[in-house]
């Protein structure tokens, strides 16, 4: 009777647990994974709910919902029928459910609460709340170009910074300066740092310049850098290095001139020497002279000289050998071609002339304008014609003073000859009759 009773007991209170399980179902959402973690502003995030059966009983017909709630937007019905989970269906066997939602694109950076209710059967809904972190990825901001119209050594001109924010949230305060220690260059009436008060997603801000490059600044490129400062829409500060070149450039002017010249009439040869000045604030590199030949003049030595490099107001000559056509005189135009690299390294190609004064010969040697070795020549003979000339009076004088003539005859003779003419007439006339 007791053992019996003992039963019942025990029975009772099965049934009771049995009951009680029943009644009080024993389901564990879980949020096991948003992908991605964190979530930016305007993406999507997919959440993983793992649905965990606790109870060593089968549950029919479980339901989830998650509930709207801002920030996030949902594109798939909120409400999913996940069927039955059999006993103790939980950890690795759990059912997961997946839902994917947007983030409105003005959300602040934060850990958001939303919501995932669940029933059992027509049960009451249970809500249960999770956390989502929203954060904005790291704040971007970059120059994206450089305009400026170029500078000229001593002159001013203006540069402008295309700066913009690659990320997806609002940058502020943002600080824009060029670093101008290392470089020829000085700020023309502003700072060398400009302040932007804000810069949206995606867009882009002006930071514009007023700079003078040094009077004694080098063409080429000068690197520098760019700092930009700002903060982000937390409030996080951030500091980018940016690297820009800035052109100085001065275009290469030279002059060209006829130092020296030994040709001064046609049908000659001789020398002429050009000069070859640089009058511009930069350098000309690798410099070729070339002489062209035209109807008026032949090259006779080289045509081309190759100069080098030309520092600015530095003067170099170069010598070439030509001869004069047989024309009348007149002004000879000498053709020249000159090949140079300017700093940038880029090459030109130039043609000049110069002018060379031919004249007729009896004009030159007025002028004084003969060669040396023509001058020689002709003092070399005057020299001997007076020689010859000199020596002939001397021996009339002598034969004459000898000559048997009358003396007042001698006398006279003697007179004669000493002019020079007198000689030949006594040579021809009076010493026959010795």
């Amino acid at each position: 009777m007791r053992a019996a009773l003992i039963f019942l007991v025990v029975l009772c209170l099965l049934a009771a647990s049995a009951s009680a399980e029943v009644k009080g179902v024993q389901i564990s959402p879980k949020l096991i994974n948003q992908n991605p973690d964190p979530v930016e502003p305007g993406d999507d995030v997919e959440l993983r709910f793992r649905i965990d059966n606790n109870i060593s009983g089968t549950i029919d017909t479980v339901e989830v919902e998650l509930l709207p709630k801002y920030p996030f937007i949902f594109s798939e019905p909120a409400i999913k029928n996940i069927g039955s989970l059999d006993a103790s269906q939980k950890g690795a066997d759990a059912v997961v459910v997946k839902y994917k939602v947007s983030v409105d694109k003005d959300a602040d950076e934060g850990a958001y609460p939303i919501y995932l209710r669940y029933r059992v059967g027509k049960g009451s809904w249970v809500r249960q709340s999770f956390e989502v972190n929203v954060e904005a990825a790291e704040a971007i901001l970059g120059i994206e170009s450089v305009e400026s119209g170029g500078f000229s050594a001593g002159n001013t001109a203006g540069v402008m910074l295309l700066v913009r924010n690659f990320g997806k949230s609002l940058v502020k305060e943002v600080r824009v300066s060029v670093n101008l220690n290392s470089i020829p260059f000085s700020p023309a009436g502003t700072s060398n740092e400009k302040v932007i008060s804000g810069i949206l997603p995606g867009e882009l801000a002006k930071a514009e310049f007023q700079l003078v490059a040094d009077a004694d600044a080098d063409s080429g490129y000068y690197k520098t850098d760019v700092v930009l400062k700002y903060l982000d829409d937390s409030g996080n500060s951030y500091v980018k290095n940016s690297t820009i070149g800035l052109l100085v450039y001065d275009k290469p002017e030279f002059t060209l001139a006829l130092k020296e010249t030994k040709v001064s009439t046609s049908g000659s040869n001789g020398e002429v020497v050009l000069s070859i000045s640089n009058t511009g604030p930069s350098d000309i590199r690798f410099v070729n002279v070339e002489l062209i030949e035209t109807g008026d003049y032949k090259v006779l030595s080289s045509p081309r000289v190759y100069v080098g490099n030309l520092e600015a107001d530095d003067l170099e000559t170069v010598e070439f050998d030509i001869r004069t056509a047989k024309t009348r005189p007149k002004d000879v135009n000498l053709r020249v071609r000159f090949t140079y690299k300017d700093a940038l390294n880029m090459e030109t190609v130039k043609e000049e002339v110069v002018g060379l004064r031919l004249y007729s010969k009896s004009d030159a040697k007025r002028f004084g304008l003969v060669s040396s070795q023509q001058n020689m020549l002709f003092v070399f003979v005057k020299l001997g014609i007076q020689i010859v000339v000199a020596a002939f009076v001397i021996f009339m004088l002598i034969d004459c003073w000898k000559n048997k003539l009358p003396r007042y005859k001698k006398v006279l003779w003697m007179a004669v000859v000493v002019t020079g003419i007198g000689a030949v007439l006594y040579y021809f006339l009076a010493r026959r009759k010795k």
